[in-house]
């Protein structure tokens, strides 16, 4: 799930109160099952070490859809023609290689103490940092002072107080923070931007920055620093190639209508060649789902024929998404439904949909189902909003709709994403609801 591509990076308190859990309470434990241990395997594979974070460095990206393909063709899901692939392109800045940051002696580390901007170009010495504070940029004279000192070499911006300012002096002083990051007309070597009160979230970039720009969230003397040394490798990629994953199980009555279940499988990459996004609930998760509802659908078939999309690019303005409806292998107007997962392996609080308001009956037909069966605390709905790939299908007039789970670790676009802490906790009584739902369409 991504609300847009990242340019600037966003340092967010959202669910990050979790942020240093290590293991999962044992309320939250799911109970056995085929489908949990199916879905535990899918997102443990996604989210190995060797798939480097499913980026688009080193193949990331490649090796992920390979595994997902394969998956596909053990299911024994049609593709359509000779491959399960739609390649497509993007643009993607990464960082394959040198990510190293030094304060006086003080050596930090990369996705915990901080971050690059996802769009930061290479950079590479020892600088005599100029030093800012808040109160600083707010004195413009003094500012202009800085800024004439720090063009061969670093602006180091204390961002971390904002007492007293008003909420008017607060905006302006943000909004010069960013110039300094992004205006081409401010001459600055880079910035290195210092908040101990916000935790290092990170994100993806489709451009490259006109300078580096790195955040520093580790409780530091920021004061005291009088030498930085920094080393990063940027590698911009202007026309990656890479692609969507997309297989088909051809439905008993009425084969040439279509249910449309989607993921994205594309995750953070690394940052430098050792701190790796493993993305496991956002959205290994979401591609565990699709699998084990193709596990279902490849047994006890379909009405309508049902297409399996693992998208690529999610991270990149849904990027996979735009490839598809730009060249649909079978007509849009042909789909009855569509259904996108994210953030799928929690649900011990029930689930939200997106787009609920905008189709009552179907939402009604949901909710019905779970209380019936009593399978899930609660479902809540929101509006269309566009945070993932739904929207762009929605943009086309396809009914549909994007649901993720609620309740368990919140853990999202940071470290602690990874595999042991996804409970799975209501993960079969979620897929059993799905299942239930979309064999109502006929």
């Amino acid at each position: 799930m991504k609300k847009k591509v990242s340019l600037c990076l966003c340092l967010s308190f959202v669910g990050l109160s979790l942020f240093s859990q290590t293991e999962i309470p044992d309320s939250l434990k799911a109970p056995k099952s085929d489908e949990v241990d199916y879905a535990q395997e899918v997102v443990s594979k996604l989210c190995d070490p060797s798939m480097k974070g499913r980026g688009y460095a080193k193949n990331g990206d490649k090796l992920a859809a390979d595994y997902i393909a394969n998956e596909f063709k053990a299911l024994g899901l049609q593709p359509f023609g000779t491959t399960y692939m739609q390649k497509f392109n993007v643009a993607a800045n990464t960082f394959p290689e040198r990510m190293d940051l030094q304060l006086n002696n003080d050596i930090l580390m990369a996705g915990t103490d901080y971050i690059v901007d996802p769009s930061c170009p290479s950079i590479a010495g020892t600088f005599k940092p100029v030093f800012v504070t808040r109160k600083d940029i707010s004195n413009r004279m003094v500012l202009i002072d800085k800024l004439r000192d720090s063009k061969e070499t670093l602006m180091l911006v204390d961002n971390s107080n904002r007492e007293g300012e008003t909420p008017e002096q607060s905006k302006r002083i943000d909004k010069l923070i960013e110039s300094m990051k992004t205006d081409n007309k401010v001459q600055l070597k880079g910035v290195i931007i210092y908040n101990n009160k916000s935790k290092p979230t990170w994100g993806t970039s489709s451009t490259l920055g006109i300078r580096p720009v790195i955040y520093i969230t580790r409780e530091t003397d920021i004061a005291s620093v009088k030498e930085i040394k920094v080393a990063v490798d940027a590698e911009f990629k202007p026309a990656y190639e890479t692609q969507n994953v997309v297989g088909m199980i051809k439905g008993a009555i009425k084969p040439d209508s279509f249910i449309v279940v989607t993921a994205h499988y594309d995750n953070l990459g690394m940052i430098g060649k050792d701190v790796n996004y493993f993305g496991a609930n956002n959205s290994a998760s979401g591609v565990a789902m699709l699998l084990t509802l193709a596990k279902h659908f490849k047994v006890i078939s379909p009405y309508y024929s049902v297409i399996f999309i693992a998208f690529g690019g999610n991270e990149l303005a849904y990027a996979g998404a735009q490839a598809y409806v730009a060249s649909p292998p079978v007509p849009l107007t042909k789909i009855k439904f569509l259904v996108s997962f994210d953030l799928a392996g929690n649900g011990s609080e029930g689930i939200k949909v997106v787009n609920g308001p905008k189709y009552p009956a179907l939402l009604t037909q949901l909710t019905k189902i779970n209380a019936y069966y009593k399978l899930l605390p609660k479902i809540d709905s929101r509006a269309t909003a566009p945070i993932s790939e739904h929207s762009v299908f929605d943009e086309k007039g396809v009914p549909c709709f994007f649901i993720y789970s609620l309740g368990g670790s919140m853990a999202y676009h940071n470290l602690n994403d990874k595999p042991e802490l996804v409970p799975f906790t209501k993960f079969a009584n979620y897929q059993n609801l799905m299942i239930r739902f979309l064999e109502t369409f006929k």
